[in-house]
């Protein structure tokens, strides 16, 4: 990977034709479409500084979980979909702006618990670190929006 941009060079990136698409799907959201934008394209940039990081300090405890994307982020989800099918652009977003294509791998969700326990204590210290790690990174009103105001928005749909 080449070096990771800073954050606010990404942010100038703008897709109008992901951002109509989107709105087109989900037009309950479309006066935070180009916020809910900038979201997804903060939460790639914040998976590739997770995945420098911890290249960098394998062992550090403030490291142990995973960048995931969370149920209550899933409008970002969609955002991040609706941009992979403008395949072009994505890819050649990606290349500029990372060095290299990044992979979506979906969430299997009620498959993934049918097959597969999970330590609640553990998910709760993973969960907690990745809170963290975005509060510090992208600050706490990104937060908010992530796992709060979102959430609400979408389920209210």
């Amino acid at each position: 990977m080449k070096k990771l941009p800073r954050l606010d060079e990404l942010l100038q990136y703008k897709n109008t034709l992901v951002i109509k698409r989107f709105s087109i799907l989900f037009p309950q959201f479309k006066q935070d479409a180009e916020k809910i934008f900038e979201d997804m394209l903060s939460y790639l940039w914040l998976c590739k500084k997770f995945e420098l990081d911890k290249s960098q300090c394998k062992d550090s405890p403030e490291l142990n979980f995973t960048c995931v994307m969370h149920k209550e982020m899933e409008i970002i989800d969609e955002m991040w979909h609706a941009f992979i099918l403008v395949t072009v652009d994505y890819a050649n977003f990606c290349e500029q702006y990372f060095g290299e294509f990044l992979h979506h791998l979906p969430e299997m969700g009620e498959e993934i618990d049918k097959n597969f326990e999970v330590d609640t204590e553990i998910f709760r210290q993973e969960l907690s670190l990745f809170l963290s790690y975005i509060y510090d990174n992208l600050g706490e009103n990104t937060l908010k929006r992530w796992f709060s105001q979102y959430l609400e928005a979408y389920q209210a749909t």
